[in-house]
């Protein structure tokens, strides 16, 4: 993977946020301004102050169990329709020297911070950011420790503010007595405000692109899936009604955890249809995208009837992988379609591809089409045969010029991290489709 090395500027805003018995406080919050590559995961940035030597660990004399936390900003517009790509803090103890080091990020509405009020269950977001064990030589830390945060999509809305620490936290942080911005504590319970102890952390954020007023759809296997919206065929597409469903499963309970409702939620989109069927292939059986479901894509029903989609997702063809259907070559549309004959019927998988792509741009014209490549899973461990089924999604997607979301490339990709049971993405791995997805659709579309 090749890095992004042009790093444009960064913003360095001084906060400093009171504690009480180790309220916390960010001093530096940074802008990336990076042209971003879609098939990169890590983020570039640089503060542009030397804020370790500035704010030495040394100086930072107290160190809290955080018995009150967790902590958030009374000015709630710091981070807000933001994306957090980088953290530092200053760590001071940690419970053990292993890799299970963390603290919490947690993003929250903003009323509660407003209000000096409680954090309603089930509305709160919450993160673990993990310290790199090469970080950890005792459990006496006391030094400033930075965190990529790219593997996690961590989004804060327009409505919404971070907040820090739980009170069981493994990892402590230093802080320093002394404090100029009023901060909210104790947000479990009833969120008081305390002017006396600040600590220190340093965030970037990203701008997520906004794309308010465009509708998208989503076609889609397994992996997209979630019951009463990809099988929605009352508010949604007539003809989705039966669609087989995988989510809600294992730690992807609510739609809001998959990428696609993450992606919808940070830009502003409107999910119009989403036609994932699970189990469902490219090629034959239930479901076959390449016959109707590609044109089944609008919504059909109620007050949006005949509203077509500005933007199409198409996340398919692991099932045809793991099913070894035969890969196939295209070259050209006449091998697929013709105006006297029509379409064929599709022998192999580049065949299946190129008539999907080609029904849903004549279908379409006016949306921007994603197509997604597929990564590795343990059901079918072929790697040389996944590369070039690849290497023919994006081919073809060149060819009906659709734009690559390009999960195959990423760099470092695990199954055994990112998936529940080795194909299916758990909470990091609709986190890193959401990421890429989000940032290859910022390079299109420019905020």
């Amino acid at each position: 993977m090749t890095k992004t090395n042009k790093i444009v500027t960064a913003v360095v805003v001084l906060l400093v946020v009171v504690l009480c018995g180790g309220l916390l406080t960010v001093l530096f919050v940074h802008k990336d301004k990076t042209d971003v590559k879609p098939a990169e995961i890590q983020y570039n940035a640089t503060f542009g102050e030397k804020f370790e030597e500035e704010h030495p660990v040394s100086t930072l004399s107290r160190t809290d169990n955080m018995s009150v936390a967790p902590y958030a900003y009374k000015d709630t517009e710091l981070f807000s329709d933001k994306r957090i790509t980088k953290i530092a803090a200053p760590v001071g103890t940690v419970t053990a020297v292993d890799d299970n080091q963390y603290f919490t990020l947690w993003v929250i509405k903003s009323d509660v911070v407003k209000a000096g009020g409680k954090i309603a269950e089930g509305t709160e977001k919450t993160y673990k950011v993990y310290i790199p064990r090469e970080e950890i030589t005792s459990t006496t830390v006391n030094k400033w420790i930075t965190v990529d945060l790219s593997d996690q999509f961590i989004y804060v809305g327009a409505d919404e503010t971070l907040a820090f620490m739980k009170a069981d936290d493994p990892v402590i942080c230093k802080y320093a007595d002394g404090g100029e911005l009023s901060f909210i504590y104790d947000l479990t319970k009833s969120g008081r405000e305390q002017t006396t102890q600040s600590i220190y952390y340093s965030i970037w954020t990203d701008d997520v692109v906004n794309l308010k007023g465009k509708n998208i759809s989503i076609l889609g296997d397994s992996i997209s899936t979630f019951g009463g919206i990809s099988n929605d065929g009352t508010n949604a597409n007539t003809n989705i009604k039966d669609n087989a469903v995988f989510y809600p499963k294992y730690e992807i309970d609510k739609a809001e955890k998959t990428w696609w409702e993450q992606a919808v939620d940070s830009t502003g989109m409107n999910l119009l249809v989403n036609n994932s069927w699970s189990g469902s292939k490219v090629t034959n059986g239930n479901g076959a995208a390449y016959d109707k479901r590609a044109t089944e894509l609008h919504d059909n029903t109620g007050n949006n009837k005949g509203t077509n989609p500005d933007i199409i997702a198409v996340y398919m063809g692991v099932n045809d992988f793991d099913n070894n259907v035969e890969l196939g070559a295209f070259k050209e549309l006449s091998e697929v379609y013709t105006k006297e004959n029509g379409y064929i019927t599709p022998e192999n998988f580049a065949q299946a591809y190129a008539i999907t792509l080609h029904k849903i741009t004549q279908k379409y014209g006016k949306a921007d089409v994603y197509v997604f490549t597929l990564p590795y899973n343990s059901t079918n461990k072929d790697t040389a045969t996944m590369d070039k089924y690849n290497d023919t999604i994006r081919s073809i997607a060149k060819y009906f010029k659709c734009r690559v979301v390009d999960i195959g490339a990423i760099d470092g990709y695990e199954y055994e991290k990112y998936t529940s049971d080795g194909l299916h993405p758990n909470e990091q791995g609709m986190d890193l489709i959401t990421d890429l997805f989000v940032r290859t659709l910022k390079s299109v579309y420019k905020k």
